[in-house]
């Protein structure tokens, strides 16, 4: 039982990392596409081609977007927070076991008489 916990949490540990690799990528992609934008944005006099509403409008999204992903972290890391916790008071308890099983002792066999 205490191999499959185990299991289940490293699952658990992958799925974690996977997603927080996943969501900082992803927010690093924001940034450079804001930074653009927004590059775009203070160009004096703007290009004639630029759709300052379009523009704007997508640096808000990409804001939204952005302050959703760091609250997506922020629950991630508490989970992962809980997962080393449970880690630790099942290894705990496993420990306790160890120690409170008596060791058997093996009896020297009598001999019938």
């Amino acid at each position: 039982q205490l191999q499959q916990q185990q299991q289940q949490q490293q699952q658990a540990q992958i799925k974690i990392s996977t997603v927080t690799n996943f969501v900082t990528q992803r927010l690093q992609l924001i940034a450079a596409e804001r930074q653009m934008l927004e590059a775009a944005l203070v160009l004096s006099p703007h290009p004639p081609d630029l759709d300052v509403p379009g523009v704007v409008r997508r640096v808000l999204e990409l804001t939204t977007e952005d302050d959703k992903l760091k609250e997506t972290l922020c629950k991630i890391a508490q989970q992962h927070w809980a997962l080393q916790q449970r880690q630790q008071a099942a290894q705990q308890l496993y420990s306790q076991q160890q120690q409170q099983q008596p060791q058997q002792q093996p009896q020297p066999q009598q001999q019938p008489q």
